[in-house]
């Protein structure tokens, strides 16, 4: 299955969570950051072909961050978490090219199934 994964989320539990769902699954994370100035560096510095990354975090939050790393990484997928999923930003995500949404507290299968869709996605990109 392989793919690199970035996780990125304000709260450290949630953090080592999705860390610890990941490698359970066979998917490989390779880092963490808790805030979107971090994630858009961390992007940049590990090339990961997913990122699970919160929408709402202080600083750059998730929506910023997604935006500026696919200015410079348009091929890495972005699947945002929410704790409340609303239209108007599900249409911004969608422009800006989000894979997907996935609310806060779904199963730990949607999860893991798709960033592994995402992964797929990004290896059939690559060809």
């Amino acid at each position: 299955m392989g793919g690199k994964v970035l996780i990125v989320d304000d709260d450290p539990t949630v953090r080592e969570s999705l860390r610890g769902l990941l490698e359970q699954r066979g998917l490989t994370p390779v880092g963490a950051a808790s805030d979107g100035h971090e994630a858009v560096s961390l992007a940049s510095s590990l090339e990961p072909d997913v990122i699970v990354m919160d929408r709402m975090m202080p600083g750059m939050d998730g929506v910023e961050a997604t935006r500026r790393i696919k200015q410079t990484h348009p091929d890495t997928q972005v699947i945002l978490l929410s704790a409340q999923l609303d239209d108007e930003v599900q249409r911004e995500g969608e422009g800006m090219g989000v894979y997907c949404y996935l609310a806060k507290g779904c199963s730990d299968n949607l999860i893991v199934d798709m960033v592994t869709r995402a992964i797929n996605l990004k290896n059939e990109f690559a060809r």
